[in-house]
């Protein structure tokens, strides 16, 4: 079919070979020399086929998404590694078919355990067992229950096994009694994912197996110190889901790394557990992350291919997501718990979308439970009117994490490793209490201690290995480059952080709104307000340190849009001891 002059197929020929999408396929890397630093790069790249058409100049391309080799990776191979494992990551090109050399196989680790030697031994046969984030420089479980199908010449996805979060529903079979649904946004999302214990690969020494347990893939059992906000959470699913009835909307709130997403996925997964031995009605969970969809309306596709199974355009699925909650046949249907995460990203001018989404659980017959979560306390504020009314007046607020309450967190996932010092994890919890109480940096600090330790060959974490830890870590250039600006220009910059934090749709703002808010921030310091000349020399100084990123070139300052290229937190941390701005950065 041709959208905007390209024709697209779903399969082709190389030669005698036939590949479709999906297939995994080496890629030309034009070398494996080696580059300029003396690190060997492959000689060929692994890929899997996710697109494939011919320009309107008769070129043909594909559009592939890249496997990295333990060698490709940030820390290297290491010990733990096998021999033909490859990490399936979110990177992906578009490129010529000509690069394609030829078909290879991936598989699961429980599958590749089932080869012989032989098969073992060809040099086209891997195996992958983590999903990995070169950005972040992350690694998660893949979801072993997502498998491929083909159904009419279209991708589906069935569930088999166990279901894990944010496996894909059912669509190729009939519908579960006692077994839980879920559907996935277009990525996973960042917050912490529950893996099972059995999944958990073994480790040659202690640092191996307490890096794993500090993983933000890894999460213990129960999530200690947010029974509170659980509990109440909980409450309203388990009885809307009990009584067969809509329980209106959720609104979940917190600064990042407050556990706000963990706390309902481990909700979720009890819940799921509970349908599975019969004590708890059967439900459908469907899981959104906004973030990672191209536009608000996106939702509407993917919340119906949750449902139903079926892959249509966002307008048809909004029409038919109408009918569906509005039919009396609904009541017949198992609850659908629905958690939409960054929820703050489907704002638009007319709030459309977000007026659907909390009008439909109001319904007598929808059978429907909104979770929506978000880092931005006062979004019900800014709502529309109308949109307000739907949402309701039920909110969870998710606070920063205390220092004490930090050092319950590392101490549930180390459990019996007797790996830190109990001062070392003191004084971690509160390097990061009293900057932004974000779980994730300290678990980042405990990691890099651990890597700290090892490298100095001691069996033990110690104050030295965090002090070292936290000062690698938030020590920074850019932390530096904020320390060493002027006052304006510091304030520009956490103007910059707000605007963007609660941007809906942009990861880019107005300088004008920058500007603005800027001299918002001075009135209520009681400084001196500078002209407008001045700000834009500061915004020129910061665009030259980096600070700040432009987003085009053309057009008047006023006109042009920046992006932020500093955290939140390195913000806070580098103005933690500014005498003007230390409470106002925190």
């Amino acid at each position: 079919k041709r959208r905007g002059g390209d024709t697209h197929y779903m399969a082709f020929y190389l030669g005698d070979e036939r590949f479709a999408l999906g297939d995994r396929v080496l890629m030309w890397n034009g070398g494996g020399e080696g580059d300029a630093s003396g690190v060997k790069k492959c000689e060929n790249m692994l890929a899997r086929v996710d697109n494939m058409w011919e320009d309107c100049c008769g070129v043909m391309w594909v559009e592939v998404t890249w496997y990295y080799f333990p060698e490709e990776l940030h820390c290297g191979r290491l010990a733990a590694h096998g021999e033909k494992e490859v990490f399936e990551s979110n990177s992906s090109d578009e490129t010529e078919l000509a690069s394609i050399v030829r078909k290879v196989k991936v598989v699961s680790k429980e599958e590749y355990d089932t080869f012989s030697s032989a098969e073992k031994k060809e040099k086209d046969s891997y195996f992958s067992r983590y999903h990995y984030d070169p950005n972040r420089r992350r690694f998660m479980p893949i979801i072993q229950s997502l498998k491929k199908a083909s159904l009419g010449g279209l991708e589906t996805f069935k569930a088999q096994g166990k279901d894990r979060l944010l496996a894909f529903p059912d669509v190729l079979g009939s519908h579960s009694r006692t077994r839980s649904r879920a559907v996935a946004g277009l990525d996973a999302p960042e917050e912490e994912e529950v893996a099972e214990e059995e999944d958990a690969p073994k480790f040659a020494t202690k640092f191996d197996r307490a890096n794993h347990a500090l993983q933000l893939s890894t999460v213990p059992s129960s999530m200690p110190c947010r029974e509170g906000e659980q509990d109440e959470i909980r409450c309203v699913v388990r009885e809307a889901i009990t009584q067969g009835h809509s329980s209106g909307c959720i609104y979940i709130s917190g600064v990042p790394g407050t556990g706000k997403t963990a706390s309902v996925h481990a909700i979720i997964k009890n819940l799921k557990q509970d349908a599975e031995n019969g004590t708890l009605a059967p439900f459908i969970y469907i899981e959104i992350n906004a973030q990672r969809l191209p536009n608000p309306k996106s939702l509407y596709s993917l919340l119906l291919q949750g449902l139903t199974g079926k892959r249509v355009p966002a307008a048809q699925a909004a029409v038919e997501l109408d009918a569906y909650f509005g039919s009396r046949a609904c009541a017949k249907r198992p609850c659908c718990v629905v958690l939409v995460d960054e929820l703050d990203h489907l704002v638009t001018r007319k709030q459309t979308v977000l007026y659907n989404l909390f009008e439909w659980p109001t319904r007598a017959h929808a059978k429907l439970v909104v979770l929506g979560v978000a880092n931005t306390m006062d979004l019900p504020e800014r709502m529309l009117p109308r949109v307000c009314s739907r949402l309701g007046l039920r909110r969870i607020s998710f606070a920063p994490y205390r220092h004490q309450q930090l050092q319950t967190v590392i101490a549930s996932r180390l459990k019996e490793l007797d790996i830190f010092d109990a001062n070392a994890v003191e004084l971690c919890s509160r390097k990061v209490a009293a900057v932004s109480g974000d779980v994730r940096k300290a678990l980042q600090i405990c990691r890099h201690a651990c890597d700290l330790a090892r490298a100095a060959d001691v069996d033990h974490v110690t104050l030295k290995h965090i002090e070292q830890a936290v000062k690698q870590l938030f020590s920074n250039p850019y932390v530096h480059a904020v320390q060493g600006s002027s006052l304006i220009e510091k304030i520009l910059v956490c103007s910059a952080v707000q605007l963007v934090r609660e941007g809906s749709e942009e990861a880019y703002v107005p300088v004008h709104e920058v500007t603005d808010r800027a001299l918002e921030i001075l009135r209520a310091l009681n400084l001196f307000e500078p002209s407008r000349a001045q700000l834009s020399l500061s915004i020129h100084r910061l665009l030259d340190m980096r600070l700040l990123q432009p987003m085009t070139q053309q057009g008047a300052l006023g006109q042009d849009r920046v992006g932020i290229q500093v955290q939140g937190d390195d913000v806070a941390y580098a103005l933690r001891n500014d005498a003007v701005l230390s409470n106002f950065s925190s």
